[in-house]
């Protein structure tokens, strides 16, 4: 059973602080993958998928980070992925879910310690939902 597909690419927009943007744009750095804890879709280089206004607005949020928010806009190829919009996946993420639970692997105990040490980052009902997310994802890759 496959749960990857090729996907078109895409059109993604990713807020950053106007400096960073510049300096990638003029091919004098890379945008830096991110790898806080309490990432919802584990480590990576976030973008919105055709919402300029939603990564601006994330950018314009992030006051003690990004002092002048800005946007970069790409065009994305996917490739080969797991297709969240897919109503199909459901039940396979559900099936994995479980089964990555019932390991009860060293992974899962490691982020439940980065959970309690970085709780301020975790709203108490989304906790457990955000950490079972970021294991299957991680798991899946």
């Amino acid at each position: 059973m496959t749960i990857t597909r090729k996907l078109s690419p895409i059109i993604g927009f990713h807020g950053c602080d106007r400096s960073v943007a510049e300096n990638v744009l003029a091919g004098n750095s890379h945008l830096s993958a991110s790898e806080n804890t309490y990432d919802w879709l584990g480590s990576g280089i976030y973008f919105w998928v055709d919402s300029f206004a939603r990564a601006y607005d994330w950018a314009k949020s992030r006051k003690n980070s990004i002092s002048e928010p800005y946007v970069i806009g790409a065009v994305l190829d996917p490739g080969h992925c797991l297709d969240l919009t897919d109503y199909g996946v459901a039940p396979l993420l559900t099936f994995f879910t479980k089964c990555r639970l019932r390991m009860r692997s060293r992974h899962l105990i490691q982020l439940m310690g980065s959970l309690k040490k970085e709780s301020r980052f975790f709203p108490r009902p989304h906790s457990r939902k955000r950490l079972i997310s970021r294991l299957l994802l991680e798991t899946l890759r």
